[in-house]
């Protein structure tokens, strides 16, 4: 039974670092999103080890980690959307400063003649 614990205990962890990671997500705190992601790669060997153990010592199979496990991968393709929307929002962001940029040049090109600095124009 310890080991089904154990086992309880590390899918607990890996669902409070994947909520974590998703609010991390959300605010785009990249450095946490990393850090969830590190933490739960620490744990994915730790989840299989055990679970091979309860195999190997001939317990129940783990047909109630089914349903733990399914919550959790339905967090972690939520967290995925999530991303993916954050890469859109950036993306759109990047294009409207390219375009930005754009502007600024034409109006640079309007208003300052020829390649005079504008330090010699005063002199």
């Amino acid at each position: 039974m310890d080991l089904e614990r154990t086992l309880l205990t590390l899918c607990e962890e890996w669902r409070t670092l994947s909520e974590a990671e998703g609010d991390a997500i959300e605010v785009s705190d990249w450095d946490q999103v990393e850090k969830c992601q590190n933490d739960k790669h620490g744990l994915q060997e730790q989840i299989r080890r055990a679970s091979s153990q309860i195999l190997e010592q001939g317990r129940p199979s783990l047909d109630q980690f089914r349903g733990i496990a399914k919550k959790l991968l339905a967090l972690e393709l939520k967290n995925r959307q999530r991303l993916t929307l954050q890469q859109e929002k950036t993306r759109r962001y990047q294009r409207e400063l390219q375009q930005t940029e754009r502007n600024l040049r034409q109006v640079h090109r309007a208003y300052a003649p020829g390649n005079r600095s504008v330090w010699h124009s005063y002199s």
